[in-house]
């Protein structure tokens, strides 16, 4: 928490209110723990989305999950459902893009949105980048600050993020 702390302050500064991008998988969960620990210390408030996408047959396990790790943390946790055919094409592309758009349409204006990319995320993506393109601002990374969204993982590595879930035994999904 205080080396996440101390990069998010130095680099593009604290929030004074955070809604958290909670998926269930490991990054986001930790990035839960971190943001509520943080807003504790600091004195920002700290709320969490998640998105049913309507995919999931343990979905209902899921959220109690996510429920239950909100309320250890006392944040708020708001569910926001969809449906979304397994079969959409570019299923990926397809969650992303309206996961991203409902997350935004449920942050208050005062809000920053966290989400738990760390370096290999950037990484990866700079190297996807790479392959579809020859501009070199096309291998820049995932940026730190895009508008609202923040990513204060940009210091982790997922092995650390691993290492610190695991230790913390947290709870986590895996898709």
């Amino acid at each position: 928490t205080h080396h996440v702390g101390a990069f998010w302050a130095s680099s593009i500064g604290l929030p004074n209110s955070c809604l958290v991008a909670l998926s269930g998988g490991m990054d986001s969960t930790l990035l839960l723990e971190v943001c509520a620990n943080l807003g504790r210390v600091h004195g920002f408030n700290v709320r969490a989305i998640h998105v049913d996408h309507g995919t999931q047959k343990k979905q209902a396990m899921i959220e109690a999950n996510l429920q239950k790790l909100c309320d250890e943390n006392q944040v708020e946790l708001t569910v926001v459902r969809t449906e979304l055919s397994l079969m959409a094409s570019n299923f990926e592309a397809t969650a992303r893009n309206l996961r991203l758009k409902l997350i935004d349409n449920n942050s208050k204006p005062d809000e920053v949105i966290a989400y738990g990319h760390h370096i290999d995320d950037s990484f990866e993506w700079s190297l996807m980048q790479k392959l579809r393109s020859s501009q070199v601002m096309s291998t820049l990374g995932i940026p730190l600050i895009n508008g609202k969204k923040v990513r204060p993982f940009m210091c982790l590595t997922r092995a650390q993020i691993e290492s610190i879930h695991y230790k913390l035994g947290l709870w986590h999904f895996e898709d």
